[in-house]
């Protein structure tokens, strides 16, 4: 509620499940972009769009992991491209035109076309982070305490 009485129109919570946030959200009035699962049924006044993950096929590569005695406990990266991480579904106030666009990003995306991590990325300063040329592995990305340029804000400083 804070948030959008600040003016803020569109809020992206990044927790496990973004139910909470985007009920609020929807009875703000505001949009809410989710992460984890397709909850453009749920609050379909404020959805916008999302990611969610395609569980099933996901667990089944786990379970014959385990079956065949060669999963491990490790962390895993998933990518569009591997059919876990999915682009939910667009809400009702999202133009068909840009749905088209999106998928069609999305696609590239999927497709090798397009890598969002690849460089020149600078911060909202002006600041190249990622180099030309250079594309940001996983290690980078866990460890970026910066804003990209485009993004209004920056990351609050931690205090000891």
């Amino acid at each position: 509620k804070v948030l959008v009485e600040s003016g803020y129109d569109v809020i992206v919570p990044i927790v496990d499940s973004s139910l909470t946030v985007c009920l609020a959200v929807e009875k703000q009035s505001a949009y809410c972009i989710g992460t984890e699962y397709d909850l453009s049924n749920k609050v379909p006044k404020s959805w916008l769009v999302g990611q969610a993950w395609n569980y099933g096929p996901l667990y089944v590569r786990i379970v014959q992991k385990i079956l065949k005695g060669s999963w491990k406990s490790d962390t895993e990266y998933f990518y569009a491209k591997d059919g876990y991480a999915l682009l939910a579904s667009f809400g009702q106030s999202v133009p068909k035109s840009v749905q088209d666009e999106a998928m069609a990003t999305y696609q590239k995306i999927k497709q090798g076309k397009i890598n969002v991590l690849a460089g020149p990325i600078k911060d909202v300063k002006g600041k190249v982070r990622i180099p030309a040329g250079k594309i940001a592995d996983n290690h980078t990305i866990e460890q970026m305490n910066w804003v990209v340029s485009g993004v209004e804000g920056n990351v609050p400083k931690i205090k000891n």
